[in-house]
């Protein structure tokens, strides 16, 4: 670096003069013209009084050009260090830039991992081919959390955002796929004759234990409440208002309490000798007497249903077999709303046949409650006037969708959980155990899709 001489020497002049620069290199003529005899026209340096020299010039000579030239810096020196100074900050800058920006996949073939924590290098775990772990186990908890969310989805493939109730030995299980907690107990409030309505909603469901349950969505919570009968008996609302207790269920039984629900007056009516009962939601129980006539309850007991005997029912529709000649008859099905009556295969006739409706109506299922029959279960399109058979049996009450796209049982052969699903417009069956969303067993086979 150059440095203004005439500032060094002014400083010279004033500090004390046995003080003198080390050097002083290349000195133009004037410059030296500006310094006394005593200064030595080569390298500037002050001599003894009457020197007109150094008295070793070579030993002076050779310290001077030693120290010049490791001082000294020459123009191809400069030109290197700038250069490898502006690829090392590029170097710099461009990784940088790769850290700032988000990691996209890498393109080589060695594995990559990105260390996101402040505990050190993360292992590589995988075997270079991008497959899974080569030493080590998933502990248990991973395991079960990738089962409750496999299990979860399937559900949810499955089932939509239907809800799905049963009973447990704990209380009603509510299972929510579009949840994050998809399995939950509820404990049923007890609730008397006189509560009746306020508790119960349009849904309901008996378990062989002889309980009633019923289902009302809370509007400020949006929780599901439950509420179960406190007396022994199964519950069926009817038309206009009124409703039926079966004590001990409907299918046994030999007298029922019927009613109207605004003023819960009940009284008892015996049950016709021979008659087969058949519990309708929001329609009352109906009873087929041996003669053939369908009847059903009302507030004041039974009126006429249908001059046929009725083998299923809902509140839309209901399938009836007319015979008329003997040993000749043809199953149908009744809309209620239009009186349009379609006759139905043969099939529906038979007497070891279970005969559900969707809700809608637009699909019957039949189902041989003979186990030893080899006959299929057999799924029916009303509108296409199709008989599909199934894959499997269903072998259990079964409980319909609310919108009518498909139906649900639970497993005859086991009290864990697990569900079987009829998916109605492609007539495929699938089930799914589910012991790992943390579902309880079950306490019987009272099973209810909510919406």
């Amino acid at each position: 670096m150059r440095r203004d001489t005439q500032r060094d020497t002014d400083r010279g002049n004033d500090e004390d003069s046995g003080r003198s620069p080390a050097r002083i290199q290349h000195l133009s003529i004037a410059a030296h013209e500006r310094f006394d005899e005593h200064v030595c026209p080569t390298c500037g340096q002050k001599l003894q009084q009457g020197q007109e020299g150094h008295s070793d010039h070579s030993g002076f000579i050779e310290e001077t050009e030693a120290v010049q030239a490791a001082g000294r810096v020459g123009p191809a020196k400069w030109f290197a260090v700038a250069l490898f100074s502006i690829f090392a900050a590029a170097l710099f800058i461009g990784w940088r830039g790769e850290r700032s920006e988000p990691m996209s996949e890498p393109d080589g073939l060695l594995p990559f991992t990105e260390n996101t924590s402040n505990e050190g290098p993360i292992a590589d775990t995988t075997d270079g081919t991008g497959g899974d772990e080569v030493d080590g186990e998933l502990t248990d908890g991973a395991l079960s959390e990738g089962a409750v969310v496999t299990t979860q989805r399937t559900l949810a493939s499955l089932m939509g955002r239907h809800r799905l109730a049963y009973v447990a030995t704990d209380g009603v299980v509510i299972v929510n796929p579009m949840s994050v907690d998809p399995v939950s107990v509820v404990t049923a409030e007890q609730v008397t004759m006189n509560d009746l309505l306020t508790g119960f909603d349009s849904f309901s469901m008996f378990d062989e234990q002889g309980h009633t349950y019923g289902f009302k969505r809370d509007a400020e919570s949006a929780t599901q409440r439950v509420y179960l009968l406190f007396t022994q008996g199964q519950v069926i609302a009817g038309e206009k208002s009124s409703f039926t207790l079966a004590v001990g269920g409907s299918e046994t039984a030999d007298h029922l309490y019927v009613g109207n629900s605004s003023g819960l007056f009940m009284s008892r009516i015996d049950v016709p000798v021979g008659a087969e009962l058949l519990a309708v939601p929001s329609v009352g129980v109906l009873a087929v007497s041996s003669t053939g006539e369908t009847f059903v309850t009302t507030q004041s007991g039974f009126t006429h249903y249908s001059d046929w005997p009725v083998v299923a029912a809902n509140a839309t529709h209901h399938v009836e077999i007319r015979c008329t000649e003997p040993l000749v008859c043809t199953p149908v099905l009744v809309d209620h709303s239009s009186s349009e009556v379609l006759d139905l295969p043969v099939e529906f006739a038979g007497s070891s046949a279970n005969v559900t409706i969707a809700p809608d109506g637009s699909s019957l299922l039949l189902t041989n409650q003979d186990t030893n029959l080899s006959d299929p279960d057999l799924l029916y399109d009303v509108a296409a006037a199709e008989l599909t058979p199934l894959s499997g049996k269903v072998g259990n009450e079964v409980a319909w969708a609310p919108d009518s796209t498909l139906a649900v049982w639970l497993d005859p052969a086991t009290t864990d959980p697990r569900l079987w699903v009829l998916d109605l417009p492609t007539a495929e069956i699938s089930s799914v155990d589910l012991t790992s969303l943390g579902a309880p067993t079950r306490a019987g086979n009272a099973l209810l899709l909510l919406p």
